[in-house]
């Protein structure tokens, strides 16, 4: 056998002698991370000579609770819609990682020297080989950072919680959430509530009528005398209703926050999950008034 060949063995049973094996590739490699900055998934997106993508692989860390880990799918199909054209679908992927072995080092020739039998790179692919370095320098990084995230919780300092993506709803001015008296006077201002809520990152002004206790992980309710309507997305004129929250029910928040614009007020919209195992998105506020509050 010469340098630089191998001899493969087949699956069925044969063998092949080639020097041809193994092919460098174009890709974007994005880092999904949690509310406190925690790796808890990888997208690799594989791109065509265009730069176009023509598929993808969302790695999830092993040992993530359920609500992280469709919090990571949701950001990943953000990221691909973000960053690409195409008006094409692209194939993803959703894998799991699960290290199978210990980790191997490989010793690399002297800087200014080449493996024997590796020709030279031409200048047209030197950038190529590049992308494919950084893309192994990547992979290494994600094998230490899931390491260290192995060894945290073993010290139990676990990180679960995780966001979702910011986005801003601006087509409509309808009020953010359905809300009808269902016993009281339903004009409750919930004045002991807090005037903040979390600051959105682009030019929407701050809640006034959200509460700013809200965060994921924290049981909600409604304000006594109100009831709103759950939505598949977050948005008064996005998704569907499938389902509503009433005062007599108790939610978590497990995503968000994300904001939209209502007539006088931002909406902030919380991903909850119901005692039914029920998961959607509700409205922390109207324009007019507040509709979450701290579960006591």
């Amino acid at each position: 056998m010469t340098t630089g060949e191998y001899t493969p063995l087949l699956r069925d049973g044969s063998n092949r002698t080639t020097t041809q094996h193994h092919l460098a590739i174009s890709a974007h490699y994005y880092d999904i991370t949690d509310i406190e900055s925690w790796p808890i998934a990888g997208l690799l997106v594989m791109l065509d000579g265009q730069g176009q993508p023509v598929r993808a692989e969302l790695h999830l860390y092993d040992d993530l609770e359920p609500q992280v880990q469709e919090a990571a799918i949701r950001q990943a199909r953000v990221v691909l819609q973000d960053s690409y054209l195409g008006g094409q679908p692209v194939p993803v992927r959703i894998l799991e990682t699960l290290q199978v072995r210990e980790e191997m080092l490989v010793r690399l020739p002297p800087v200014g020297t080449r493996p024997s039998g590796t020709p030279l790179l031409n200048w047209k692919w030197r950038p190529y080989g590049m992308i494919g370095a950084a893309i192994l320098v990547l992979v290494s990084l994600i094998w230490v950072i899931s390491a260290l995230i192995g060894a945290g919780r073993g010290r139990g300092e676990s990180a679960t919680a995780t966001s979702t993506p910011v986005s801003v709803s601006q087509t409509s001015e309808q009020q953010a959430a359905t809300a009808t008296p269902s016993g009281a006077d339903g004009d409750t201002n919930a004045s002991d509530a807090a005037t903040t809520a979390p600051v959105n990152p682009l030019d929407l002004p701050a809640s006034r009528n959200a509460r700013g206790d809200l965060g994921i992980g924290v049981k909600v309710k409604v304000v006594p005398g109100l009831r709103i309507a759950l939505r598949s997305e977050p948005g008064a004129d996005r998704g569907i209703v499938v389902g509503e929250l009433t005062d007599n029910d108790v939610a978590t928040i497990v995503g968000g926050p994300e904001y939209s614009a209502g007539d006088s007020d931002t909406i902030v919209w919380w991903f909850v999950t119901l005692s039914n195992t029920t998961q959607a998105w509700a409205a922390a506020n109207t324009s007019t008034q507040t509709l979450l509050m701290p579960a006591q």
